[in-house]
């Protein structure tokens, strides 16, 4: 997964997402750093799934992995 998540295009996406979610909260200061990069890597290893493939996956690893993004605002749309 981690690979898959590496991609440029991937993370610049993700980047982009989680900045625009995070400018509506209310809940967030204006001035709190956001690295979104080191963010997905967090999300990745605490979730357990960075080194899962993804073809070894089932629709509940990857509805857990969808929350664990959601829970730090990386949302996915384009």
């Amino acid at each position: 997964m981690r690979a898959n998540f590496g991609a440029k295009g991937v993370r610049e996406m993700l980047e982009a997402n989680a900045k625009t979610a995070r400018a509506v909260r209310t809940d967030i200061a204006a001035d709190e750093v956001f690295d979104a990069s080191v963010a997905l890597d967090e999300v990745l290893e605490s979730s357990g799934y960075a080194e899962q493939r993804a073809a070894k996956m089932d629709v509940t690893d990857f509805l857990e992995l969808l929350a664990a993004f959601h829970k730090r605002d990386f949302h996915f749309s384009s």
